[in-house]
């Protein structure tokens, strides 16, 4: 039943990844909330990910902001809240190849993110180190949720720290950029 459920997922995703590349490719227009659309002009996430990663590919999609370059489907443990008696559940999950790569989503999502803190830093999981980062965005009542996926090791140690910096300097008002 497993194997059955992660072919599944495994085609869900080709599906999704080769729409997107599809709408790319067609040039349509790809609704996107004008704030994130603000925010990638005030902290320029893409200027920083192209810096570390040029071949890297993203798109912007309604409150999402997704990015990657080098990567490949895995099976990993599933990070719960309640703790898993016997073997934790397997999940397939998208991670950087481990010569070197990145993927991340960032949502921009209506409220504070005080209620996630404490789920917030590195896990290091079987194939690649997992960042969670939550950061409000003072003056429209929104934060971002990033998760963030590069591989073992301290080849990425560089681009960890300016893009966690980069989206921890919108702590200041969204608004008045102060």
């Amino acid at each position: 039943m497993t194997r059955v459920r992660l072919i599944i997922f495994s085609i869900l995703v080709t599906f999704v990844n080769a729409s997107i590349i599809f709408a790319e490719e067609q040039d349509q227009s790809i609704p996107v909330d004008p704030k994130l659309v603000a925010l990638n002009k005030i902290r320029p996430v893409l200027k920083t990910v192209k810096k570390f990663y040029p071949e890297a590919s993203s798109i912007l999609f309604m409150q999402n902001l997704h990015f990657e370059d080098s990567t490949q489907l895995y099976v990993e443990s599933a990070i719960t809240k309640l703790q898993v008696v016997g073997n934790s559940f397997l999940e397939g999950v998208r991670g950087p190849k481990a010569k070197g790569g990145v993927w991340c989503d960032i949502f921009l999502l209506k409220g504070s993110s005080r209620s996630y803190s404490r789920a917030e830093g590195a896990v290091k999981r079987k194939h690649f180190v997992e960042h969670k980062i939550y950061q409000d965005l003072h003056g429209i009542d929104h934060h971002l949720h990033v998760t963030l996926r590069v591989p073992k090791g301290n080849a990425s140690s560089e681009f960890v720290k300016e893009f966690t910096s980069l989206i921890r300097s919108c702590s200041r008002d969204f608004v008045t950029d102060k």
